[in-house]
Formats: C-alpha cells, structure tokens, sequence
C-alpha cells in the first residue's frame, strides 16, 4: 500500500467528502487499486474504503454544495462512535476513537484499564507518526501524561509545563527552538492530558496516588493529643510543627525528601512532586493545611484534589 499524506482534494480523481459525517475535508493517508484510506479532518474519523467506491463520478460535492450518491453516509466500521457516543468518548478524542474501534473491533471496554488505555495509545501513536510529515508536533506518550497530571495536582496547565515547558524544551518531541516554544506540541498535549485527566478520574482512578492513601490510614496525626489517631500511621504533630519552623517549605523538602510534608498533606509516601504542590496551591496554604493537620488530622489540600477529580469524571 502506497503512504500518502496528502489532503485529498489535491489528489484527483478521489473524493474529498467523509463518509461518516458527510463533510468534505479529509487526508488520504493510504491507496492503492484495492482501498483508499482517509482521515477526517472535521469529526475525526479514520476511514478505510473500496477503491471504487472513493473514486468520483460527479463534480466535486465541495465545489457545487451537493453530495454525489458516492459521498452518502453508509454502514462503515466506527460510524456508531461519533463524539460523545458512549463511555470511551469521554477518554478518548475522536480521531482515536475511531482508530481504537476499526483496529480493536466494535466489543470494546467502557472503563479501559491503564494496560488497556497503554495499548491503544501506544498502537495510536505509531500510526500517526507512520502517517505524519517530516517536523510536524507528536503528542506525548500516554504514561507520560499520566504521571505530569498525577505529579501535578491533576491540574492540566501545571502539568503541560512537565510536558512542554513554554520555553520550548523537546519533553514532548520536538518543540525545542520553535519560535512558538512549542505552541503545537502545547495544543496536542493538552488535548491528550484533558482526556486522560477523565480517565484518571474514573477508571483509572485506582491507579493513581489519590487511591493509595487508603494504605496509610484516614486520621494519620499519631501522638498528638488533638488528632488523637493511632501512632506509627504518619508523621505526628511534632515532626509537622518542625517542618512549619523552618523558614521555607523547601527546606523541609531537603530534610527528609518531603516524606513529612507528603503524609501530612495526602497521607501518601508516593505522590505529587511537593514542589508542584507549593507552586499550585501557595506556600500559606500550604502551611495552613500542615497546621490543620497537626491540630486535628484534617487534610485540606487531599480534600480539595479529591473533590477535583470528582468533578473531572
């Protein structure tokens, strides 16, 4: 089969309109004399189709406003996966969704797992770069995205700054002296770390680090008389109010790799980089949320994410 990579109306002889929306605009990725694969550029959908069936026999529909009989919708793999159609389109945008459901068949998961959803990006991401041009913007890999949203608080612009820095580093494939400090790549990150944000929030909740904090306790503020929680479950309120001593929580960082800070604020050893935290949130807040511990066992901040993630789904 013969790799093209052109939009199709520069190619004669084959129509432009999309068989799934109807609209013109598509690029013919593949053809030969048996099939012609194309991919819409208006719903998203990747299409492969007879031959014959793509060759035009009418005047340009694009050109005369009319759809030729060729260019009607039909029975085509994928049609029932329109945006919004289902559970999988919340985690996945459109173009993938169609690609997911002509190469893995219409019986797929609603809540794929972190195998699952790894497969399919990564299946994904080797078409896309079989099919795209030289220089054009790669979005980054799915466990990528996954650990800058986890590492982030589970805010998208914090993480594209761990994606695509904005001075234009190469984190994401390639944005490195770009004049736009990798404004494309930026635009594809952020669609893919919306996306996956969903599935965070729903299936693949129980792969992050919010799910782990079941594993060290609910009231962790051991020996302190006011938190009253059972001793060895996290740091007590001394080791908080030495950390709230320091002059900076970045020095409380630097004393025991942030171990305090992490059980106090989440009740997680393993969780978001503290620095994020900090940025995100703001050095009071984060402070206020210490002492809130260190007097009651509360965890504000673990609140507030797990209420963003809530919200998310």
């Amino acid at each position: 089969m013969r790799l093209l990579g052109r939009r199709t109306r520069e190619v004669p002889d084959v129509d432009d309109t999309c068989l799934q929306c109807g609209r013109p605009g598509t690029d013919l990725l593949e053809a030969d004399a048996r099939r012609v694969r194309q991919s819409c550029r208006v719903c998203g959908a990747v299409l492969t189709t007879p031959t014959s069936r793509r060759l035009r026999t009418a005047p340009d529909p694009a050109a005369t406003g009319q759809a030729s009989a060729a260019s009607e919708p039909g029975p085509v793999p994928g049609a029932d996966a329109q945006d919004g159609a289902g559970p999988l389109a919340a985690y996945l945008p459109p173009d993938m969704l169609a690609w997911v459901r002509e190469h893995h068949g219409p019986d797929l998961p609603d809540a794929p797992d972190k195998a699952v959803m790894t497969a399919w990006h990564t299946g994904y991401d080797e078409f896309t770069a079989r099919t795209a041009g030289d220089g054009d913007p790669r979005p980054p890999k799915f466990g990528k995205v996954v650990g800058a949203l986890n590492a982030a608080c589970f805010d998208v612009d914090l993480a594209l700054e761990r994606l695509v820095p904005k001075s234009g580093g190469a984190e994401a494939g390639g944005g490195a002296g770009r004049p736009d400090g990798g404004g494309a790549e930026r635009e594809l990150a952020r669609e893919r770390a919306e996306y996956l944000l969903r599935w965070i929030a729903g299936p693949g909740r129980s792969d992050s680090w919010i799910a782990a904090r079941a594993t060290v306790g609910a009231n962790p503020a051991g020996g302190s008389p006011a938190g009253g929680a059972p001793s060895g479950e996290g740091p007590d309120a001394a080791e908080v109010e030495a950390a709230l001593a320091l002059p900076s929580l970045t020095d409380a960082l630097r004393s025991d790799g942030g171990r305090t800070l992490r059980l106090a604020l989440f009740g997680v050893r393993k969780g978001p980089a503290l620095g994020d935290v900090v940025e995100h949130f703001g050095e009071e807040s984060v402070r206020d949320a210490l002492r809130a511990y260190a007097a009651d066992g509360s965890r504000p901040l673990l609140d507030t994410l797990t209420a963003r993630l809530d919200a998310a789904r």
